[in-house]
């Protein structure tokens, strides 16, 4: 039996009222990535009664991105407040080779001008340097409060067509 009162989505909603969501981490229960939304449930009188619980697991997420992957060359991931990835990009286990040791994708931080235009809360479209080093075609918004979802072609493939 897992004690989900230690939790911090159980106390913001629990002791706090508010609705809750988590980046995407591994889950306690599950031991599979997810993301979890959380909201109290409320008696007529307003008083918390209990907390309303729906993890997501990351593979439905990006199987909806990946759906968006019908060339050669589209990428699309979600990106947290500090630039790791929430969900996998296409290309990153080619960006991260040479690294030192194994890493899952949520360990890679992307760190390009249009990641740090997202995360400062701007939607723009242009043509930039991708994570992987190749000139793409890039359209960026924010997502919630602190995520980015970023949509890239490679710009040979854009021109091409």
């Amino acid at each position: 039996m897992v004690d989900l009162s230690a939790m911090p989505w159980f106390e913001s909603t629990m002791y706090q009222g508010e609705t809750y969501y988590t980046d995407i981490e591994l889950s306690v229960v599950t031991g599979l990535p997810d993301v979890a939304f959380s909201a109290p449930v409320l008696s007529d009188d307003g008083e918390i009664l209990g907390a309303s619980l729906i993890p997501v697991q990351t593979p439905y997420v990006v199987e909806v991105l990946q759906g968006t992957r019908e060339s050669e060359t589209r990428d699309a991931y979600l990106i947290d407040r500090e630039g790791y990835l929430l969900t996998e990009a296409r290309f990153w286990e080619e960006a991260r080779e040479g690294a030192e040791e194994e890493t899952f994708y949520s360990a890679y931080q992307i760190d390009t001008p249009a990641t740090q235009d997202v995360l400062a809360g701007q939607t723009e479209s242009g043509i930039y340097q991708s994570y992987h080093g190749e000139e793409v075609l890039e359209t960026y918004i924010p997502v919630a409060e602190d995520w980015g979802l970023i949509l890239e072609y490679q710009t040979f493939e854009v021109w091409d067509r």
